[in-house]
């Protein structure tokens, strides 16, 4: 207002708009127009607020992720069947996290994560946008139920690519690995190289699903809903507490749980603790020293009895309190007279 002529302000009041005077730079009557904003708000409930919140939790959450430039923004437009996301070839052109419905799906376009060594350092300009918009996809990834990470099949699966794996296992989703630019691979020595490279590549979670796509023509598109509809399903672990402890009954029959201290680990029973992932508490008698190669193992064929594909399966261990643990064996007279009698002979020998 100090830099327009002054009584400016009354002409929008003499067309009905209250005005307020302010300069944004120093403060001055910002105070008055807050106060009237939240005068003005005051009251007002956005209609139908709390239905619509109650929709959207019911929507299956799907986040798209990957590196710079790989495809996601186009596999979006394809799958929601228009033009809703700009495409470049320059990488970086997606910023920030973009939520699109599309029927009962909430798609989430996120912005192409860079290895730690590429993201700039500095502390403002594009280099502050670029580490926002890492974290906006890191945000992305813990609300998604499935997330769908987008490789090029020119590069095969890079570094980056298993620490966007890592980074879906960590905040619990379901994980699909589309190949795109299929179509790139034109020779059937390439194409059959390029799946003993991503078999290898991910040995270390042989469950989780993979589908070869072209994002721009369309082609295997049409099957990654579904396959999402599958994970989404797996990841409810709608499983009773009996099939559970029988299946932990083979498990530990087949293969015994190892010793810990010099005392075998007893596993006694299991049940369900939530889902979107699955997890199980498994109880036991020194069940918290269960190595990690055994809870892998417990996994493994949780997954494989449940058909529980494309999800992580979280183990939990809970240990039994021994009902003896506080009690103190206290020796009769007979009982200490041995004793005595012992160390006597083991001294004198």
């Amino acid at each position: 207002v100090d830099a327009v002529p002054a009584g400016s302000e009354h002409e929008f009041s003499a067309i009905g708009f209250p005005a307020f005077p302010i300069v944004a730079l120093t403060g001055r009557g910002c105070g008055e127009l807050c106060a009237a904003v939240n005068a003005r708000l005051t009251g007002i409930a956005e209609p139908g607020a709390s239905s619509n919140d109650e929709e959207a939790d019911s929507l299956i959450r799907v986040a798209v992720a990957g590196r710079p430039n790989v495809g996601k923004s186009t596999l979006i437009n394809r799958l929601v069947g228009q033009n809703r996301q700009v495409v470049h070839d320059r990488p970086g052109t997606t910023r920030d996290a973009v939520d699109i419905r599309h029927g009962r799906y909430l798609l989430i376009d996120t912005a192409g994560v860079r290895r730690k060594g590429k993201t700039p350092s500095a502390r403002r300009g594009p280099a502050m946008v670029e580490k926002f918009s890492i974290v906006k996809t890191l945000d992305a990834l813990s609300r998604a139920h499935v997330v769908i990470v987008v490789t090029d099949a020119r590069e095969g699966i890079v570094d980056q690519d298993l620490h966007m794996v890592d980074y879906a296992l960590g905040a619990g989703a379901g994980l699909l690995v589309a190949v795109n630019k299929w179509d790139a691979l034109t020779d059937a020595a390439e194409r059959d190289s390029a799946r003993q490279s991503v078999d290898r590549r991910l040995a270390f979670a042989p469950w989780i699903r993979v589908r070869q796509i072209s994002a721009l023509r369309g082609r295997g598109v049409d099957v990654l809903l579904r396959e999402v509809d599958a994970i989404h399903q797996a990841a409810t672990f709608d499983v009773a507490t009996a099939e559970l402890n029988r299946l932990l009954a083979e498990a530990t029959r087949d293969h015994p749980p190892p010793t810990a201290h010099s005392r075998p680990i007893k596993l006694r029973f299991a049940n369900k603790s939530g889902a979107h992932p699955p997890k199980v508490i498994v109880h036991g008698s020194q069940a918290e020293a269960l190595p990690k190669s055994y809870r892998n193992y417990l996994a493994n064929r949780i997954r494989a009895e449940f058909n529980l594909v494309g999800v992580p399966v979280v183990i939990e261990t809970k240990s039994t309190p021994n009902p003896y643990g506080d009690r103190r064996n206290e020796l009769s007279r007979r009982q200490r007279k041995a004793r005595d009698r012992l160390i006597a002979h083991r001294k004198g020998r």
